[in-house]
């Protein structure tokens, strides 16, 4: 039920009130005074303030990925998996800016992830009895130093795509406009996320559309993302029996064991005070567990 884009010349004149043919026609409610906007007669279905449909059936998504996995299966004490995803998710389902022309809604979604990479694996360290090294050490030294196993799990991801917002502004009754880009948003910001907290990106290179008017940005802008995801998770663990009927397992793990922050995305509302800046992350510090459990 959206003003048909043939009537966004009239600027400010839409929201002038004008006689009301409606008036008496319809039940007490917000369109039945003597006067209405003029906007509200220039809709579709002027006798209603909103149309909607209940799980429509409409747009399309479109999901293209090369899938790579290397595995090497447990021989020597070593085990791992190793996938990569290179990809793009299209959809045209990420909004309604104009109704009229849903072609302007298609871009990557906000699920889209271009690469992804993890990495599991295993490793039998090869030091104590029954090992390839220090095979013939005594109990006591066996019971420090044999046994262990170390696994790590890493996952490497590009960031989403950014959606842009803004505040103020008048536009015409049932449209969503959106921002209006006039540059390059990559435009003079290199460098590492860390180094960009303070401007991610070119924050002169959007504006608020003009009154009246839809913008021209996408839902998502994937030349602009949020900070990927850059994750080492160790665990350290070894099962020995202390006496025949008594087993104990030993685990020590590092959560984020590099490290590595990964910070929330920027602000991305046209006229906000922070616009372009990051200023919180998105993930915890290293954490370092250690877990001993006997069973007997």
């Amino acid at each position: 039920n959206q003003v048909f884009p043939s009537q966004f010349g009239l600027g400010a004149a839409l929201k002038q009130q004008v006689p009301n043919p409606m008036f008496g026609l319809l039940p007490p409610g917000p369109l039945s005074g003597a006067t209405v906007a003029r906007e509200q007669l220039l809709r579709p279905y002027p006798q209603f303030t909103g149309v909607s449909r209940t799980n429509p059936a409409y747009g399309n998504s479109v999901y293209h990925s090369l899938q790579l996995k290397l595995e090497k299966r447990l021989a020597q004490g070593l085990a791992a998996l190793i996938s990569f995803t290179a990809s793009k998710n299209l959809t045209d389902l990420n909004g309604t800016r104009d109704a009229f022309n849903r072609s302007v809604e298609r871009a990557v979604s906000d699920s889209d992830v271009p690469q992804r990479l993890t990495i599991a694996a295993s490793y039998d360290l090869p030091f104590g009895r029954k090992r390839k090294y220090l095979s013939n050490i005594n109990r006591a030294a066996d019971f420090a130093i044999g046994g262990w196993q170390l696994s790590t799990f890493q996952t490497y991801q590009a960031g989403f795509a950014l959606g842009f917002g803004f505040a103020g502004g008048t536009y015409a009754a049932g449209t969503s406009p959106r921002v209006l880009v006039v540059g390059d948003p990559t435009d003079g910001v290199s460098g590492s996320h860390q180094s960009r907290l303070d401007r991610y990106f070119n924050t002169s290179a959007f504006v608020r559309p003009p009154d009246f008017t839809l913008g021209n940005l996408a839902p998502r802008l994937h030349t602009v993302r949020s900070p990927g995801m850059n994750n080492v998770n160790i665990t350290l663990f070894k099962n020995f029996f202390v006496t025949e009927k008594v087993r104990t397992e030993f685990r020590a793990s590092a959560y984020n064991a590099l490290n590595h922050p990964v910070f929330s995305g920027p602000n991305t509302t046209v006229g906000n005070a922070s616009f372009g800046r990051i200023s919180s992350q998105a993930n915890l510090s290293r954490q370092i567990e250690f877990g001993l459990r006997v069973s007997f």
